[in-house]
C-alpha cells in the first residue's frame, strides 16, 4: 500500500506540473508562488507535496481518494 501511495503521489505531482505548465503557457497566470506557501522564493518538497495534495482533493469530488475519468474531465485545470 505504501508503494501505491508513493506512485499515486508522484503521478499526481506530474499531472499537476503538466497542468500548471500548460496554464502558464496559456496565460501566465500560475506562478511558482502558488506553491511557495512560506514566500521564501523557493518551493520545498513539503510545499510541493502540500500543493499537489490540495489540488488532488479539489479534483477528487466524491472524496474516495481516487480521480475517476468524470472527475478528471471536470478538473479545474481544463478550464484554464
Amino acid at each position: 500500500m505504501k508503494d501505491f501511495t508513493i506512485i499515486l503521489t508522484a503521478t499526481v505531482a506530474a499531472m499537476v506540473c503538466l497542468g500548471a505548465g500548460s496554464v502558464m503557457a496559456a496565460d501566465d497566470c500560475m506562478k511558482q508562488s502558488a506553491a511557495d506557501f512560506n514566500k521564501g522564493g523557493m518551493v520545498t518538497e513539503d510545499e510541493l507535496v502540500t500543493f499537489v495534495r490540495m489540488n488532488f482533493m479539489i479534483m477528487d469530488k466524491n472524496n474516495d481518494h481516487m480521480v475517476e475519468v468524470a472527475e478528471w474531465d471536470d478538473s479545474w485545470f481544463l478550464d484554464q
